[in-house]
């Protein structure tokens, strides 16, 4: 699982590197900075900075002595299965419906290929607080969810939801009077969410597959966009 901030590629920053392996598939040799700014509609010390946050999480480095440096890093161990970039919501409890329903995704986890387990359209969500501590699921977990409908999911699935343009981790149970977003601990400081059925302030948007744990918050440095 990764551990570090150097799994975590911001919108521009994967952008730019899926720029430059095209580029190195098309042409054979990397682009130039200029004309990586060129293809990007970017100024050259833009792209600078972002080939620099490449360069310093380990996914390029630069040949010495060419003019044509930069070289793509395969990050896979050796036997160990590719790895996949995860759009991700930076945290959950304050991101409104609008980000799930428009992929307006600004950050990326990569992960190996094998966690997924087969699952598709998976997003990651960063956990706060600790009222699914009983799950298993802590302050600053990485949250990982197969998008999934109301319909999709069963009484008992750890959901993510939305509920008045708040997003929640909770584990759900479905009746036909109400829907019910549970905590899972046991200290009584958190309590259950109730939704009337004709609610349109709710919305499922993904069952819960797998949790990373990060025991630092400091382990993962946050980057903004424009980076």
């Amino acid at each position: 699982m990764p551990r570090k901030d150097s799994n975590v590629l911001t919108k521009t920053q994967k952008e730019t590197l899926d720029a430059i392996q095209r580029y190195i598939s098309s042409h054979g040799e990397s682009p130039t900075l200029s004309e990586l700014a060129e293809i990007l509609g970017k100024e050259l010390p833009t792209i600078a900075d972002r080939v620099r946050g490449l360069q310093k999480k380990g996914f390029i480095t630069k040949e010495p002595h060419k003019w044509r440096n930069l070289k793509i890093v395969d990050r896979r161990p050796i036997g160990s299965e590719s790895m996949l970039q995860i759009p991700m919501v930076a945290s959950v409890g304050a991101d409104n419906m609008a980000v799930f329903a428009q992929h307006e995704f600004d950050q990326f986890l990569q992960v190996q290929q094998k966690l997924l387990n087969g699952h598709h359209d998976v997003f990651a969500v960063r956990a706060t607080g600790n009222s699914m501590r009983d799950a298993d699921i802590f302050d600053g977990d990485y949250v990982i969810a197969e998008e999934a409908s109301l319909d999709e999911v069963r009484s008992g699935d750890k959901v993510v939801a939305v509920v008045d343009d708040m997003a929640v981790v909770k584990r759900i149970e479905k009746s036909p009077r109400a829907i019910v977003l549970h905590p899972e601990n046991k200290s009584g400081k958190y309590h259950p969410i109730i939704i009337s059925g004709d609610s349109e302030n709710f919305k499922v948007v993904g069952r819960v597959i797998d949790v990373l744990h990060f025991s630092e918050p400091e382990d993962i440095e946050f980057i903004p966009v424009n980076n």
